[in-house]
């Protein structure tokens, strides 16, 4: 299971040129789990990007940035299981925005990408 959230906030657009400059924070949570324990790895995003509409229906957007990783589980004896090292991350979408005037309501596709190194925590030795 996997669930993805960010929030935007920007600025534009210039002149004519339907173009955005942004700030992006966000992540997407991967739950891998069975009948009674879970483990779960939570890939962040902090950075800058942009967002063009093409035409004002469309949305394309691309944003790239600092990244780290936190993870949770529910077998208390292991405790957080791994650390992360900072990394770096990207994402590009696009989407159909049906929001009214200056406001986005966004129905699309978003590739995520996270490059995260991670060391095993004292918790497990």
């Amino acid at each position: 299971m996997a669930v993805d959230l960010s929030i935007k906030a920007g600025y534009g657009p210039f002149d004519t040129i339907p173009l955005y400059v942004v700030g992006e924070t966000g992540g997407i949570g991967h739950r891998i789990y069975d009948r009674s324990n879970y483990i779960q790895f939570n890939s962040y995003i902090i950075g800058l990007g942009v967002i063009f509409y093409p035409v004002p229906l469309i949305q394309l957007g691309s944003s790239i940035g600092s990244s780290f990783v936190a993870n949770q589980n529910n077998m208390s004896e292991l405790g957080e299981m791994y650390r992360s090292k900072n990394g770096f991350a990207w994402n590009i979408s696009a989407a159909i925005d049906i929001g009214k005037s200056n406001h986005g309501c966004l129905i699309g596709v978003k590739y995520f990408y996270a490059y995260n190194t991670l060391e095993v925590s004292n918790a497990v030795e």
